[in-house]
């Protein structure tokens, strides 16, 4: 309760003579025996008076103590025995007044209104801070948060008419039964759809809570659309017969941040680096851990530091189930660490980078032994290499070194996986020129390389998609964007221009952007997108994309999205 409500409480008990009104006896500030009177203590139970049962409720909720409480009542007694016993003014030399009097008299309607209101005020207050009832609500509702989103998306996908129509579907032969490459085989593989225009209503619904455990310590889920088995995509395509959404559990993480220098949060949670879609698709969430730590601004720059560990496979725990020799474990990880500085050069210009590096241990895919399959359930010792998830772009080789036995059949049933092991080295920047705020000018840059590229190796391997040995390790992107920064309100608006460039091994195909070039690397091209506030926290998003290929068999899409976001 603030010092001012304190006053007006005291200024309502003054008011109040009747309740508080001191004995004949007590006039001079002595009782009977000649000591000073004992405060009025607070009734033991409810009063028909308005003011002692709020200071009753005031200690109760520990808003003041029960001494503050005797010391108001006591001071308002102390003053008003004080006033009555004060010898009166020596009189000043006037001039001579008329012979009537006139005392200030204050109406009782008057003593009544503020009284009124500073009941109403209190009632308010403790109303506004719920401890007006305090047993309404249980403790822990008032230390949980809820957010979430909604968007929905009408999509064209659309083809070159010269496209490439036989893309191998990778992914689906890696989650499933091997493909048999034999000679006698005359199937075709799964292929992916490169040459029929498509059209999508989809939708993405995120729904999460955040909950304050503790001082500096706060812990958070949220549930998503979408499927276990596309770690990228939250969407959900409408036109199922009306079945219903597959809901998972996007994100459950805890943190600890004692102050704003440091941060750590354990379990699956956002991207903690300063990134972009370039490396990271901005759906994506990380399982491990991560920590980042801040250093004071000097001059107005502010170094940061962000690092982590993050599971990205871990080996299935009876592999191969058929089998009773088991197969070692091959858990595949990231580690990961930034650098960067965010310096507010001026008032209206802000200048933020980091340079990161990703290490991915056990990606890269590796040849097995010499391999005997008899049947399909049969498995060969590095299986377990596959990339759980594909896109495509990424330069692939078989996996298995399957011996022919004599008598057998010639079939050769095999897996794929990454020839080139990544070590990506990302180079993130961002200026900020708010010169005519809300409107901004951003400047966005963003380069990535992968250090574990290794060209005369990966040919070493027969790459079964080598785009003709056109093969690369590099990426870029530029982005210039106008209006304001975020959308918030009805007409907040801002337009971009991007442009990105991807080599086909220069980043992991299966967590770079899953827009542009309906995802994967081995891709170029631009974006152009727009956002206008429809209302509060409600935006209208369209987007272009328009990519090719960067080398290899021909393979142009376009992509036009509308987006309805709505978020709370």
């Amino acid at each position: 309760m603030t010092t001012q409500l304190h006053a007006r409480l005291v200024a309502g008990l003054l008011l109040a003579t009747p309740i508080l009104a001191v004995p004949p006896a007590e006039a001079a500030g002595t009782d009977t025996l000649g000591q000073s009177p004992p405060a009025t203590a607070l009734p033991p139970a409810s009063s028909p008076d308005v003011v002692l049962n709020l200071l009753k409720i005031l200690v109760v909720q520990h808003v003041i103590t029960q001494t503050q409480a005797d010391a108001l009542i006591k001071q308002a007694q102390q003053e008003a025995a004080a006033a009555r016993a004060a010898p009166p003014p020596a009189p000043v030399a006037q001039a001579p007044q008329p012979s009537s009097v006139h005392v200030q008299y204050v109406p009782e309607i008057v003593k009544d209104q503020i009284r009124d209101e500073v009941k109403q005020e209190v009632l308010q207050t403790a109303k506004a801070e719920n401890w007006a009832q305090p047993n309404a609500l249980p403790d822990w509702v008032s230390r949980i948060t809820f957010n979430g989103d909604f968007r929905l998306r009408y999509e064209e996908d659309l083809f070159g008419s010269g496209n490439f129509n036989q893309l191998v579907d990778f992914n689906t032969i890696n989650a499933g039964s091997p493909y048999d490459i034999g000679p006698n085989n005359s199937s075709l593989p799964p292929l992916l759809n490169t040459t029929e225009d498509r059209e999508r209503l989809r939708v993405r619904g995120r729904f999460g809570l955040v909950a304050d455990i503790d001082d500096g310590i706060t812990a958070g889920i949220r549930l998503s659309t979408g499927t276990n088995t596309n770690p990228i995509s939250p969407n959900q395509t409408l036109g199922t017969d009306f079945n219903k959404f597959e809901i998972t559990a996007d994100r459950a993480w805890i943190k600890y941040q004692p102050n704003d220098m440091i941060s750590a949060t354990a379990g699956r949670f956002e991207n903690p680096f300063f990134t972009s879609d370039l490396v990271w698709y901005g759906d994506l969430s990380l399982d491990g851990v991560a920590a980042t730590l801040k250093a004071p601004s000097i001059d107005g720059i502010m170094p940061f530091l962000t690092f982590g560990a993050f599971p990205i496979e871990n080996t299935t725990f009876d592999f191969p189930s058929t089998s009773e020799n088991k197969i070692p474990s091959r858990d595949k990880w990231l580690y990961a660490a930034q650098l960067g500085t965010d310096w507010q050069i001026e008032p209206a210009i802000d200048w933020k980078q980091g340079a990161a590096f990703y290490y991915y241990q056990n990606i890269q895919g590796e040849e097995s032994s010499p391999c005997v399959i008899l049947s399909s359930s049969d498995s060969c010792n590095t299986d377990l290499t596959r990339p759980g998830y594909l896109n495509k772009g990424n330069t692939l080789f078989a996996l298995r070194n399957v011996v022919q036995q004599t008598g057998t059949s010639t079939s050769i049933p095999e897996y794929f996986g990454l020839a080139s092991a990544f070590d990506v080295l990302e180079i993130r920047e961002r200026l900020d020129m708010a010169f005519y705020d809300p409107v901004h000018v951003i400047v966005d840059g963003d380069y990535a390389i992968n250090l574990g590229f290794n060209r005369n190796k990966i040919l070493a391997l027969s790459p079964v998609n080598s785009y003709g040995g056109s093969i690369g390790n590099e990426a870029f992107m530029m982005k210039l964007t106008v209006g304001h920064p975020e959308i918030k309100k009805l007409w907040d608006w801002n337009l971009s221009f991007e442009y990105k460039y991807l080599e086909s091994d220069s980043v992991v195909d299966a967590f770079t952007d899953a827009d542009f070039h309906l995802g994967g690397t081995n891709a170029k091209g631009y974006i152009l997108m727009g956002n206008l506030g429809l209302g509060h926290n409600l935006w209208l998003q369209p987007r272009w994309f328009s990519t090719t290929e960067v080398s290899g068999p021909p393979l142009a899409i376009d992509v036009l999205e509308l987006d309805l976001n709505a978020k709370f």
